[in-house]
């Protein structure tokens, strides 16, 4: 680091000599330049080492492959376009918007909404996502307003986190540990309460977190040395990690549980997606010997997690997956990025710039006019331009067309890097904002839909208020 500090001042200053002699001042920044062009390319590793000085070897890794998938992505896409691909994202856009609402329409409003469950279990599912919630920290929580009032004296102000646990998660929760964050996994506590014991995983809220997202690559998960599938690169790295740091805290707080209490592992999206992958990978030995001593089970109950397995579940745990409709995350990985991708490049080969333009006018007029027999026109317009180039692939890339053939090649991968389509494993639950509910059909395989609201659904803001709804809820709404 002193080395890099004395290289900058250095050249600063001869960089202001440079400039102070202005009839030499060029001919002195040229030398420089082939200077140093010439010592970069006999010194080829410099750049790298210099990079080590400041990231660690985990931190550099995940980044090599988050290049290597950004070069893929690249390397796949044509070069040219004849069109900006902001005219064929809003293309997309009002496409299936119009598709839903005509499905709406067609339907006459009979979507198959479920039962809520029982108040103890809209009680217990409340309570996992305050513990998830809390995860985040008092700041973050006092940013979004999901913790109302201040600390009564100011001995709580050395230990906030603490405080945001106590008012959320009720004031018999005990804390065993709280662990912050590092290269290769996020921050986690450890609890229990007359709920149960509670392990709760952060979600993205470090550069550190946005680099395991990132890296998000297909690799083997094993369950007791033995392969299952494939999962989320980042995820899997980060579940196996967490699985050994926590452990001696979930023992302890397993002993001082209340007696068969269940084992819950929860978070917000990467926090999510870890804890899933942590109950897909199994246990120690040691903390399955306690579950079985104790007669509790495993459950997972995950709250916007993007996919991150591609294989059987073989595991006792009991899965739950919630997340608010439209949001983006659930549906963000290597291949859906690939078919939104893909549906770009078909419009951008079907339709001429000045199609596009006419389509996008009168799109917006025949919205403003509520003229519903040119609006069909429109998606099928569009529907046809995505279909004509891929009607033979092994997953259709228009959207709410042949939905059904989804399940049928759920398991084939993608040219795009033989990457797999990774799911969301165990039961997926997607919430409206009044409140109801859906189950998603399995095996759930997202692909991304664009939405006014794909963003904002995925703040914890609109998971509480769509939880708190679900709970004040009537017993026997549907």
């Amino acid at each position: 680091n002193l080395w890099a500090i004395r290289s900058m001042l250095f050249f600063g200053v001869w960089l202001i000599v440079c400039l102070m002699l202005r009839p030499h001042g060029v001919w002195c920044l040229q030398k420089t330049e082939s200077f140093s062009v010439g010592f970069l390319k006999k010194n080829a590793s410099l750049p790298e080492l210099a990079v080590r000085t400041f990231v660690s070897a985990e931190t550099l890794n995940s980044l090599k492959q988050i290049v290597s998938i950004l070069a893929a992505f690249h390397a796949s896409r044509p070069s040219t376009r004849r069109a900006p691909e902001f005219l064929d994202l809003l293309l997309l856009w009002f496409y299936e918007h119009d598709s839903m609402r005509m499905e709406k329409k067609e339907a006459g409003g009979k979507e198959k909404k479920i039962k809520l469950p029982h108040r103890d279990e809209r009680e217990f599912i409340r309570w996992c996502w305050r513990c998830a919630s809390c995860a985040y920290g008092y700041t973050t929580l006092k940013a979004l307003g999901l913790l109302p009032g201040l600390p009564k004296n100011v001995r709580e102000l050395s230990s906030l986190d603490l405080t945001a646990i106590k008012k959320r998660c009720g004031s018999d929760t005990t804390v065993l540990a709280s662990v912050s964050s590092k290269s290769i996994r996020p921050a986690f506590w450890v609890g229990y309460s007359e709920m149960g014991t509670v392990l709760a995983i952060r979600g993205t809220a470090h550069v550190n977190d946005a680099i395991l997202d990132l890296v998000c690559g297909a690799v083997p998960l094993y369950r007791r040395h033995k392969r299952l599938g494939l999962a989320h690169a980042g995820m899997c790295a980060a579940a196996q990690s967490i699985i050994i740091d926590a452990e001696q805290a979930i023992l302890d707080a397993l002993q001082a549980a209340p007696p068969r209490t269940p084992l819950v592992l929860t978070g917000h999206s990467l926090g999510g997606g870890v804890a899933l992958l942590c109950a897909l990978r199994d246990l120690s030995p040691r903390l399955r010997r306690q579950l079985r001593r104790g007669k509790r089970s495993l459950r997972v109950v995950a709250f916007a997690p993007p996919p991150v397995y591609n294989g059987p579940i073989r595991t006792s745990a009991r899965l739950d997956t919630y997340f608010v409709s439209q949001d983006l995350v659930p549906s963000l990985s290597v291949a859906s990025v690939a078919h939104l991708l893909r549906s770009l490049d078909c419009l951008d080969a079907n339709l001429t710039p000045r199609l596009r333009l006419d389509l996008l006018i009168k799109r917006t007029l025949l919205r403003a006019n509520n003229a519903t027999f040119l609006t069909t026109n429109f998606t099928t317009t569009i529907k046809m331009a995505l279909r004509s180039h891929y009607t033979n692939s092994w997953i259709p890339f228009y959207r709410f067309f042949c939905r059904h053939r989804y399940q049928q090649h759920h398991d084939q991968t993608t040219s795009l890097a033989e990457e797999p389509i990774l799911t969301i494993p165990g039961n997926v639950y997607s919430m409206e904002r009044d409140g109801s509910s859906f189950q998603l059909s399995q095996p759930y395989v997202p692909l991304i839909h664009l939405s006014a609201w794909s963003f904002s659904a995925h703040l914890p803001t609109s998971l509480e208020t769509v939880l708190e709804s679900w709970y004040t809820a009537a017993p026997s709404s549907q």
